[in-house]
């Protein structure tokens, strides 16, 4: 700015000579009716910013006096010939504190994140918000599912030297559409992360205090939430009340985390700026009789121990159309729409069963595959052997998962069919291998 002026509703400059003269940071003279310089009363000397002190403080000039104000801002002169562009960037900058004395630190901080970004060329780094948030309302309860493309994301800033990594997830209650949000439940990785601490400007104290930004428990990811209970009034939800929830994901710059501990020593969390991306709101009604929201897939060909549960989520969407899912030998899974012979996703590799699926079509297919490893075991003919008890789940404790076991490079998903033939003509290649007294019989097929 080059000039900072005020003037009250109703004394508003009457021509172009007074508003040009409050441009240039001058004052009407009430006798004159002349433009003359402003004089800041608590120094005496001229100046062109009005009620220039500090208000928090109570020091130098400031606008004790309540009235209807017009507020002008000014920059310049430029001298720009005819077809010149000035290009000129604003900020609108809200803060709010507990009263009108305080907001102004908050604001005055505020302020200074605003310059920053802007000198830095908006080049920073921000978090992408949640893609998909679902709710569906129950009897007494409303039951919330959102999408988990931000797990694994990393966000760069060369400039400020900042990694962020993904870290959980928080969800929120609203007391209206807008806020107050309320956070119920924060789902986070399961790493050396869980408490996060931040300084924040506190416009009470006028100061900054070091408090939680982020209190994840290493509860490991989820995406889903059954909500039973209103946290504003601490009661059941009711049916036919509508209630406002969000989803938001947060995270952590590796680069700048420090490790802070208590005046003893005990290690509390981490110190380190924090991303956490806008809150995707929604509205959902808990209803009496919601009808059948979940089913189970039927079984049609194929040998297979895993499952298929089937999550109405959207009743409105949903178009009675008939699907598969069917099984590539890779391990990955396909969705088809049989009534339109389309392939709706494909290549799909989740069957942990979770919530972690997309949701088309109205409803979320959740693939619960089967457990890796040894399924059972059986035999031919006249059994005459017996496992030893090693406390493993299959042929009386004498058979399981190597892993599990003595450890393996082997993992669960490598492991094929196996046949043992005892036979006096049909032959093989074992191995006999001693370890801590024991004797291990290993068959190479």
């Amino acid at each position: 700015m080059s000039s900072f002026n005020k003037y009250i509703n109703g004394t508003d400059p009457a021509s172009p000579v007074e508003t040009y003269g409050y441009m240039r940071g001058l004052v009407k003279d009430p006798i004159s009716g002349q433009m003359v310089p402003m004089v800041n009363p608590s120094t005496g000397m001229t100046t062109k910013f009005a009620v220039s002190g500090d208000p928090v403080n109570q020091i130098g000039w400031v606008d004790a006096a309540a009235a209807d104000r017009r507020l002008m801002l000014s920059a310049g002169p430029f001298n720009m010939a005819p077809g010149d562009t000035q290009e000129v960037v604003v900020a609108v900058v809200v803060a709010q504190g507990s009263n009108p004395i305080n907001s102004i630190s908050a604001l005055k901080a505020a302020s200074v994140t605003a310059q920053t970004t802007y000198d830095l060329g908006f080049d920073i780094p921000s978090a992408d918000q949640i893609a998909s948030v679902y709710s569906r309302g129950l009897d007494s309860q409303i039951e919330l599912f959102w999408s988990g493309e931000l797990v694994g994301d990393v966000q760069y800033s060369s400039l400020l030297n900042e990694e962020y990594h993904f870290e959980g997830f928080n969800v929120y209650q609203g007391q209206t559409e807008v806020g107050p949000w309320e956070k119920i439940a924060t789902y986070d990785v399961v790493n050396e992360v869980a408490l996060i601490y931040a300084d924040v400007v506190d416009p009470i104290a006028g100061g900054t205090q070091r408090i939680i930004i982020q209190n994840g428990t290493n509860s490991g990811l989820q995406f889903q939430r059954l909500v039973g209970y209103d946290t504003f009034t601490d009661q059941p939800l009711v049916n036919g009340h509508t209630y406002h929830f969000g989803v938001s994901g947060y995270h952590y710059d590796v680069n700048h985390m420090v490790e802070f501990t208590d005046l003893g020593g005990n290690f509390l969390g981490y110190l380190t700026p924090v991303l956490e991306s806008p809150i995707v709101k929604i509205e959902e009604v808990p209803i009496a009789s919601p009808g059948s929201v979940t089913d189970t897939a039927v079984h049609i060909s194929g040998q297979s121990e895993g499952r298929v549960i089937i999550e109405t989520i959207d009743q409105a969407a949903v178009t009675g159309h008939d699907y598969r899912i069917t099984f590539a030998d890779n391990g990955t899974w396909d969705l088809i729409d049989l009534t339109t012979g389309l392939t709706i996703l494909n290549n799909q590799t989740n069957q942990s069963g979770d919530y972690n699926y997309p949701v088309v079509d109205g409803f979320m297919p959740r693939v619960f595959g089967p457990e890796p490893g040894i399924s059972g075991w059986s035999w031919i003919g006249d059994r005459w052997m017996t496992g030893v008890d090693a406390s493993l789940p299959q042929f009386f404790g004498g058979l399981g998962n190597g892993i599990d076991f003595f450890g393996s490079n082997v993992g669960r998903n490598d492991y094929k069919d196996v046949e043992i033939r005892l036979s006096l003509t049909a032959t093989q290649k074992g191995i006999f291998t001693a370890r801590t007294g024991q004797l291990l019989l290993l068959w190479l097929l």
